[in-house]
């Protein structure tokens, strides 16, 4: 066997543990999600979970946000066990969030030059 065929041969190999760890990944990633889902689950009232959802069907990235902070209550143990966030604490909260992140788009009109306006008459 020549030294290229043990490349082709380990290069095979590595493909495959690529997709094997892709595969392990996918399903960690997975875990990870249905974890979060359930541990929300806990802490959210059946309105407050109602609420989050749809927020994340129009602003994906806030309700990340409000659920990393809930996790994140919990975990520090500023959420005291057992209680369980109302849909007007949820609401609280989404205002504070948005409140700290105002920050309006800016648009910028940029207008084309024409031909005449290149001239100085």
């Amino acid at each position: 066997m020549t030294p290229e065929a043990g490349t082709t041969l380990d290069s095979g190999k590595t493909g495959r543990q690529t997709t094997d760890e892709a595969g392990e990944r996918a399903a960690a990633e997975a875990a990870e999600a249905e974890r979060r889902r359930s541990l929300l689950r806990l802490i959210l009232s059946d309105e407050a979970s109602e609420r989050l959802a749809r927020v994340a069907l129009v602003r994906p990235d806030k309700a990340r946000a409000v659920e990393d902070y809930l996790l994140r209550a919990v975990r520090f143990g500023e959420l005291a066990p057992g209680t369980r966030v109302t849909e007007t604490q949820l609401i609280a909260l989404l205002q504070r969030l948005h409140s700290d992140s105002d920050v309006r788009p800016r648009v910028t009109i940029a207008r084309r030059r024409t031909w005449s306006d290149d001239e100085d008459d």
